[in-house]
């Protein structure tokens, strides 16, 4: 990594503010390291840049854009004073990259690994029956089909990574995989990959059509949730009567201590209100056990074979009242933020066709097997830093702009 240096900062600048000024001139990954004394009241920034950036290039960047009413300059230095580091190393704030377009950076294991992760979410949404059959697969709950599929798809990927042109993101892998693999072909690979594990295990072969794997799935009713609590109300109360009218209230000043003679007296007033505790305990189921929900709802959206452009996808996913993100690492997925009342009507459309591709949509909390690519080969070991290999669920309340193309 290269080490470049900005003087003439003001005094008054921190190091993040530094990082926003000259971000838009670098449109790149670097890192702020630390200040040392410059003359006339400024001080010199020290910044670490990519492997992927050419310094001399970076610096005719910086010096040729105004930024703002600054007079910095960029320069590479000579030598790098021997500074102590910040405590904390700043990199570009995860919103400015998303604006600047300036996609992650990962090892060509990792994108292997979050694009893996990415398609066989895809296809467990997709396919919201495949969970199910490959529950029944192998040992109970090994999930033989989802594993050996994982294996296909990561050996696939693999050969993608070496055979073809150089891949930096998880946004071309992904789309790479599927100009090679289309959607059209994941149901005869589940069904053959079946086949595969049914006749190893000397089992007759299981005759599934595609539309038994893609069975909508309704959400989660949560209105029923307060009767199903009143239904074993009764049932509490009789174990705790139960239990309150079987404590022992008989002392023994002999034997008994005074902690337990306390006790006695704590059971004496629990009996005294044997006949109020049905009515208390009805009013803190009714009180206390309340159903959670959002007031959205998030939703993922697959186009197949691509995810139409944003003039056409956000007039349609205004019809829904939803707020679209599309993701930075699937080519084709949309992340919708919908409102409640408006979920039962955007899974109905699922399986139009928008734009010349044909939009599949599923609530975003279908249950989904799991998988690491270390099972699947030596050479899929884990990466040094996990945080950046784990896929980042988009939670309810997520909130992004659009990407049109990393």
């Amino acid at each position: 990594m290269s080490v470049i240096a900005v003087g003439g900062v003001p005094m008054k600048y921190s190091l993040v503010r530094v990082i926003k000024l000259v971000a838009p001139a670098i449109k790149g990954h670097f890192e702020g390291l630390n200040f040392a004394p410059g003359i006339k009241n400024t001080k010199i920034c020290y910044l670490r840049l990519s492997e992927k950036l050419d310094p001399l290039q970076v610096v005719e960047n910086i010096n040729s854009k105004p930024l703002g009413t600054t007079k910095i300059k960029a320069f590479i230095p000579d030598h790098v004073p021997d500074l102590p580091l910040a405590s904390k190393l700043k990199q570009i704030p995860p919103k400015l990259r998303k604006s600047l377009r300036i996609p992650q950076e990962f090892t060509p294991q990792q994108l292997i690994s979050i694009t893996h992760s990415l398609i066989m979410q895809e296809m467990q949404s997709k396919y919201t029956g495949l969970y199910e059959l490959s529950n029944k697969t192998g040992t109970k709950g090994n999930h033989e089909l989802l594993n050996t599929i994982g294996q296909v798809v990561f050996d696939r990927l693999n050969e993608i990574m070496k055979s073809g042109p150089p891949i930096e993101t998880c946004f071309q892998l992904s789309k790479s995989y599927r100009k090679k693999h289309p959607h059209f072909g994941d149901f005869q690979f589940i069904l053959s990959t079946l086949h595969q594990l049914q006749d190893a295990e000397g089992k007759p072969r299981e005759q599934i059509q595609e539309s038994e794997l893609t069975i909508q799935v309704a959400p989660y009713k949560l209105d029923n949730i307060q009767a199903a609590c009143n239904k074993y109300t009764d049932k509490i109360t009789s174990k705790i009567l139960h239990h309150v009218n079987n404590l022992k209230t008989e002392v023994n000043p002999d034997n008994d201590s005074m902690e337990e003679a306390a006790r006695v007296k704590v059971r004496e007033q629990l009996k005294k209100l044997t006949p109020y505790l049905p009515n208390i305990i009805k009013h803190t189921v009714n009180k206390y056990f309340i159903p959670h929900q959002r007031s959205c709802q998030l939703v993922r959206v697959y186009g197949e074979p691509y995810l139409p452009k944003k003039d056409v996808m956000a007039p349609w996913a205004r019809r829904y009242r939803a707020l679209p993100t599309r993701d930075q690492r699937m080519y084709n997925l949309l992340a919708l933020r919908v409102p409640r009342d408006a979920l039962l009507a955007l899974l109905a459309a699922d399986g139009t066709l928008v734009g010349g591709s044909k939009l599949v949509i599923r609530p975003a909390d279908l249950p989904r097997y799991k998988m690491r690519v270390d099972s699947f080969s030596n050479q899929a070991s884990a990466t040094e830093d996990s945080k950046a290999t784990e896929f980042e669920e988009l939670d309810g309340d997520f909130i992004g702009e659009w990407n049109e193309q990393w």
